[in-house]
């Protein structure tokens, strides 16, 4: 289970290398991750840091190409960026529990 964890939270900081999140964060998300949660809300504060991290149901996130926003609402309404939404791909959690096993 730590290669998966240093995977998840190798590909977290990836994800979020503009951005500033603390290692407690990045290690929430990660234990997230492996209990089965995929999809996360950002919340910034005024300095710009990440404040908060919202779970949300990797099922209900929608991405329209020609906005370029996502609804967090399975499509009802497209108004969170990129920058407020981290979805984590299932296929590539996958791909290394399958790859580990060989």
């Amino acid at each position: 289970m730590f290669e998966l964890e240093k995977f998840i939270e190798g590909f977290i900081k990836l994800e979020l290398k503009k951005r500033d999140l603390s290692i407690y964060r990045i290690n929430m998300i990660t234990h997230h991750v492996i209990d089965g949660c995929y999809a996360f809300r950002l919340i910034y504060g005024e300095d710009n840091i990440i404040k908060q991290c919202y779970q949300i149901d990797w099922n209900s996130v929608k991405f329209n190409r020609d906005l370029g926003l996502f609804s967090i609402d399975f499509g009802k309404r497209y108004q969170w960026s990129y920058r407020e939404i981290l979805v984590i791909d299932k296929r590539l959690i996958r791909e290394f529990k399958l790859n580990s096993l060989i």
